[in-house]
């Protein structure tokens, strides 16, 4: 691996374990019931609230912002570190901008500044102890919209509310249970894409966030954010929305999931209060 992507890898692997060390932490205050208070009918946030999840906030606005740039992007180590740690320090998101309470703001300052100071100070042998991440690169404004424009020319606009919109392709809307199959200890799904020589593959997410990854890095999970996944070539598609349902596109792709798993039908999408393990076989 060379000394830059040693690097960006290193400084994604800090912020994803940052993220998950705040969560956690905020998790924590949560459960224990520290993270509000009640002010008559409604509740307010407690400073240990403040001085924690603005932490996992900005440092996913980092993430997303340093994943824009792959290793080739950076001509020597002092130019990935210039350009990381402005990341760092201007990276933005809807949840960032305009903090009113003082101890919010400085949570994000002081995590700004730790990863700043990562990048600035850290050296090859710190990069070193980061496992290597699976290639995921966020896509640029011009680059987001050409290929949402060209999915939904190919796939429509589906609803956030539906697994059911017609589409002129073979498809199939499952309730997300057939998912336990479809992972299972191989990742079936995986290995279905694999041999169609699917290495690499775009997501889009309902926030407006795209991304080009490795197929091995894709979750085809609603995550809080509904979910899409393709190619370029637009041959197929995955959609996971918020009602517990999930779409596969594309005549080959709905030809491999019959295939692979015989009872498929009894996965049909009825509603996300209608699991298959609910009804009777």
């Amino acid at each position: 691996m060379s000394p830059t992507a040693a690097l960006h890898n290193a400084c994604r692997r800090y912020c994803i374990d940052r993220i998950a060390h705040w969560n956690r932490v905020y998790a924590a205050l949560s459960a224990a019931g520290a993270d509000h208070i009640r002010r008559g009918s409604s509740w307010i946030y407690t400073d240990d609230a403040y001085r924690t999840f603005p932490r996992y906030e900005v440092l996913e606005v980092i993430l997303a912002s340093i994943e824009t740039f792959t290793p080739g992007d950076f001509a020597t180590i002092a130019d990935a570190r210039e350009l990381l740690a402005e990341a760092g320090r201007t990276a933005q998101g809807p949840f960032t901008r305009g903090a009113t309470n003082p101890i919010w703001a400085l949570a994000m300052a002081e995590e700004r500044e730790a990863f700043v100071a990562f990048v600035d100070r850290s050296r090859p042998e710190d990069w070193a102890t980061f496992a290597m991440l699976p290639f995921r690169r966020g896509l640029g404004k011009a680059e987001h919209l050409h290929v949402s424009e060209a999915f939904r020319a190919r796939w429509g606009r589906w609803d956030v509310d539906r697994a059911d919109r017609p589409i002129d392709a073979p498809y199939l809307a499952l309730h997300v249970e057939v998912m336990d199959v479809l992972r299972g200890p191989e990742w079936a799904l995986r290995g279905l894409l694999e041999a169609q020589g699917i290495t690499r593959l775009c997501e889009l997410r309902e926030s407006g966030d795209g991304f080009e990854v490795d197929l091995e890095a894709a979750s085809f999970a609603y995550n809080g954010l509904e979910g899409f996944w393709f190619t370029r070539a637009l041959d197929w598609m995955i959609y996971a929305s918020h009602e517990a349902s999930i779409v596969f596109g594309g005549g080959w792709l709905v030809d491999a999931l019959r295939a692979r798993v015989p009872d498929l039908d009894r996965y049909t999408y009825r509603g996300w209060d209608q699991p298959p393990s609910a009804r009777a076989r």
